[in-house]
């Protein structure tokens, strides 16, 4: 027995053990700072809508079939203390064991072709990547369809053999395909593993029995959540299947414009550069080592490039912004693990210390990736959202109509448009005013600015979402007439009037009814009474007149009795930060 080259490789190998118990360490570090930004990261307007839906259903108002089968999963945030920020908080954490388990799969799959460490690296790569970051853990669909599409991706490669295995991979694509729509770009994957199976095995006749059965699965399965989601909402007011399924074509794939979302990609490249970097050396190598091999290249690593298809949607999906890569980024990311792979076999072989020093700067670089994204997103950036929310629920203890942006309040009822992009472009070839007849209706009592189209401070021609969108003029006209400045973002229902020597008397239009503050440096006839500042007025809907004794005045009539304003400014945080 050769002693020296049984201690040479016990050396390897416990080196090669202290490098991937370094990158387990490095990797722990990074999974519990990011637990700790659960409770930092700005909510985006998307979680909120997520939460409201939640609500709508337990209030038997979802009228919306497609993409809110989370309801189901998340009823019990409703039973939680606290106001949307504790509730969202809450589905953050169950969003981040989700994002565990996608790093679980991740690594098992990865291991069906790369060696320990490089898995291990995968993972790294996977945590450290700055949307992730950001977006990882947010109350979406994505983390929970990513999740669902890697389980049925290590089903498929490790027992496919397994009928029963089939029929359960045909299962969670057919949740996934409940909870997001999106979950097609899922499939065209899927569908290449069974074409490659199809082609380059032998026992064509399995394979063919494994693919009717998935489509027999996931077919069932669909029909099953879908008749059970839509037989507990309010079927009278659902939207037909084939009206959704159109208009959501017709509005995210465009082929027409070439990568729509490409200012993202190259923020999310450059921020990423050496995780890319790794990506695409992963890719190269693959490829150089397939035209070498020819037909002998093993069909499991053939299987890595179907991984990629995600990936082409950014060349149409309109919309591919950041919280997408979520979606799009696994199992892709196994081939950063490639060149990693590379290095250790060749220590395995050599034992060359410059193989391991590569390693280990590379290990801490995409450590180090993370550090600097961690630090970006490291401040409380709730602080405006928590401010304004626990006002409005001191001012509103019971649920009212209002008017926002995204269902901000998710536990009280909003009217109006979703204001994204698409739901703006809607509105907009539309071309119909909405407004008068959404407060008629519903009678509004306040309105929270948290998007540009609602800022009434700012003429209409200013006042523009993602640097193109504002409300038609009549909209904007009604908003303006029908609600006051309260304190930060708040608006309330109220009036506003400026009294001057050729003007003592206006005639106002109420909308929406009940109980007004008077508020004026002096007093003023309303509907022929004398009223002075902080004179409480019910008011009924229709016109009414107020009339001012002379003097040049302003006056107000907010809506409610001495509503409370807080003493302090407002934060001077942003309330959303985009994506």
């Amino acid at each position: 027995m050769n002693f020296g080259n049984y201690r040479q490789t016990a050396s390897i190998r416990n080196r090669i053990i202290f490098v991937e118990s370094g990158l387990i360490v490095l990797i722990l570090i990074a999974l519990t700072l990011k637990f700790y930004l659960l409770f930092l990261l700005n909510i985006n307007w998307d979680e909120f809508l997520t939460l409201a839906s939640i609500y709508e259903y337990n209030l038997g108002t979802l009228n919306n079939q497609f993409q809110t089968f989370q309801v189901h999963f998340f009823k019990w945030l409703l039973l939680l203390t606290g106001d949307e920020i504790s509730q969202i908080i809450a589905a953050r954490i169950v969003l981040f064991l989700i994002g565990l388990g996608s790093c679980l799969v991740t690594y098992l799959i990865s291991r069906h072709f790369l060696n320990r460490t490089a898995a291990l690296s995968v993972i790294l790569c996977y945590i450290a990547f700055s949307f992730i970051i950001e977006h990882g853990t947010s109350f979406r669909w994505d983390p929970i369809c990513g999740l669902l599409f890697l389980i049925s991706i290590f089903f498929l490669i490790k027992m496919s053999h397994s009928k029963m295995i089939t029929v359960i991979s045909g299962l969670v694509m057919a949740l996934s395909l409940m909870f997001s729509i999106k979950t097609v770009f899922y499939l065209l994957t899927i569908a290449a593993i069974f074409l490659f199976c199809l082609f380059l095995n032998e026992n064509k006749k399995n394979t063919t029995k494994q693919i009717i059965i998935f489509l027999m699965g996931i077919s069932i399965f669909y029909y099953i959540f879908y008749s059970y989601h839509i037989w507990t909402l309010p079927e009278s007011e659902l939207r037909p299947s084939k009206d959704f399924i159109s208009s959501a074509y017709s509005k995210v794939i465009i082929f027409s414009d070439f990568f729509p979302r490409w200012i993202y990609f190259k923020q999310i490249f450059f921020e990423n550069l050496l995780i890319w970097t790794l990506f695409i050396v992963g890719i190269t190598y693959l490829i150089r080592g397939l035209i070498k091999s020819k037909k002998n290249y093993p069909i499991k690593t053939v299987f890595m490039f179907t991984f990629l298809i995600p990936l082409f949607s950014l060349l149409f999906y309109r919309n591919a912004f950041p919280y997408f890569y979520v979606f799009i980024i696994s199992p892709a990311i196994v081939f950063c693990g490639v060149f990693i792979h590379r290095i250790v076999e060749d220590f395995k072989k050599t034992g060359s210390v410059g193989s391991l020093v590569i390693l280990t700067v590379i290990s801490i670089a995409i450590f180090f990736n993370f550090l600097i994204h961690y630090n970006k997103n490291s401040t409380d950036q709730i602080i405006a959202q928590k401010e304004i929310i626990q006002l409005v629920h001191k001012i509103f203890p019971a649920p009212v109509h209002y008017i926002d942006r995204c269902s901000m309040i998710s536990s009280f009822p909003k009217v109006g448009v979703f204001m994204s992009t698409w739901g703006m472009e809607d509105y907009l070839e539309a071309n119909t005013p909405i407004m008068n007849n959404l407060i008629i209706s519903y009678q509004p009592v306040f309105l929270l600015a948290n998007s540009p189209c609602l800022d009434l401070s700012l003429p209409r021609v200013m006042a523009v979402y993602a640097g193109r969108y504002s409300l038609l003029k009549e909209d904007w006209n009604t908003l303006k007439a029908n609600f006051i400045h309260h304190w930060g973002i708040l608006y309330v229902a109220g009036k506003q009037f400026n009294f001057y020597s050729e003007k003592k008397s206006h005639r106002f239009e109420i909308k929406i009814p009940g109980i007004y503050t008077y508020e004026g440096e002096i007093g003023v006839y309303i509907n022929g009474a004398f009223h002075e500042d902080g004179d409480i007025i019910q008011f009924e809907k229709g016109y009414h007149t107020i009339d001012s004794p002379g003097v040049p005045v302003k006056s107000t009539l907010r809506w409610g009795n001495h509503l409370y304003k807080p003493s302090k400014n407002p934060s001077t945080m942003p309330i959303f930060y985009g994506f």
